[in-house]
Parts: C-alpha cells; sequence; structure tokens
C-alpha cells in the first residue's frame, strides 16, 4: 500500500474490500520489511489460457485457409487459341464445352488433357479436402474457446467433499 491509496477501500485478493488508515493513521503504525518478493502480477488463469489457445487455433486455420483460395491452385481453363480462353469455371461450363467440343478451334491434345485433369485434382485437394480440414480445426478451435467460457470460476482453495455419515 502506497501514501497515495490513504483513505481508500481497496480490493483485496481474497475478495473482501479493505480499509486502508489514513496518512496520520499509517505515520503511527509500525513499519516492516519484508524479505518476500513482491507479489507477482495477475498470472493467467486455465480458463483465459484455453480461451486464447482455441481462438488462436481458430485464427490460424481461417488465414491458411484464406491464403489457399488467394495464392492456391486455380480451376483450370483450357486455350482455344491464344485470345479466346474457354471458360472452365464450374462443372456445368466443362460439360458445355465438352458437348460442343466441335465449335472448339482445334481439339484439345492428350497432354493438354491430362495436365488439365492434373490441374483440376490439384484444385480439389487443396480446396476441398485441405480446406475441408482446416475448417474443422477452425470449429473445433472455436468449441475450445467457448468452452472456457462455460467453465466455472475457480476462487481460492478447491471445497472438501461433503461426508457422508
Amino acid at each position: 500500500m502506497t501514501a497515495a491509496q490513504a483513505g481508500e477501500d481497496l480490493p483485496c485478493s481474497c475478495v473482501r474490500t479493505v480499509a486502508v488508515p489514513t496518512l496520520r493513521g499509517m505515520q503511527s503504525l509500525e513499519r516492516l520489511e519484508s524479505d518476500a518478493p513482491p507479489a507477482a502480477a495477475r498470472q493467467w488463469s486455465f480458463r483465459a489460457g484455453l480461451g486464447f489457445f482455441g481462438l488462436s487455433i481458430a485464427l490460424v486455420a481461417l488465414l491458411l485457409v484464406g491464403l489457399i483460395h488467394v495464392v492456391g491452385p486455380k480451376w483450370p481453363t483450357f486455350p482455344v487459341d491464344d485470345s479466346d480462353p474457354v471458360d472452365l469455371s464450374s462443372p456445368e461450363s466443362i460439360m458445355h464445352v465438352l458437348a460442343n467440343i466441335t465449335s472448339l478451334h482445334r481439339m484439345p491434345t492428350m497432354p493438354e488433357l491430362q495436365q488439365m485433369k492434373d490441374d483440376i485434382h490439384k484444385y480439389q485437394f487443396w480446396h476441398h479436402q485441405v480446406c475441408f480440414w482446416l475448417e474443422v480445426a477452425a470449429g473445433v478451435g472455436v468449441v475450445i474457446s467457448t468452452l472456457s467460457l462455460v467453465l466455472p470460476k475457480r476462487r481460492g482453495a478447491p471445497r472438501p467433499l461433503p461426508q457422508r455419515g
């Protein structure tokens, strides 16, 4: 306690309020020197750590999902000629192109078709499978952080179990 706190009511770590004497009252008290180190700043509780851990998992997972969507593999397009790429942004547009294959300026070669197939598999792996599991991890992180809000606060020593008898 300091002289600036004289005459105030201060909260105690035991959840009670302690009245601090006035300056005159402080001067009349006997001085005690303590060898104990000063009280440490309030440490994180298990609940706060659990909440931070869960939100960290969710944030990292969602950032990775966003990164995959921005810089990950894109849906392939097959160029008919250099100036007019065919839109293959959805399975429906692929079916339309395949149904009207005679409208293409040229038939795709086998290596081009194989490359397109490989690109589609790469896209599906990253955007469907990896992103799915990252989104599941984000959901688990949110559940963990929500548990930290539901857990009861622990105050003081645990209470003894009631005796039967």
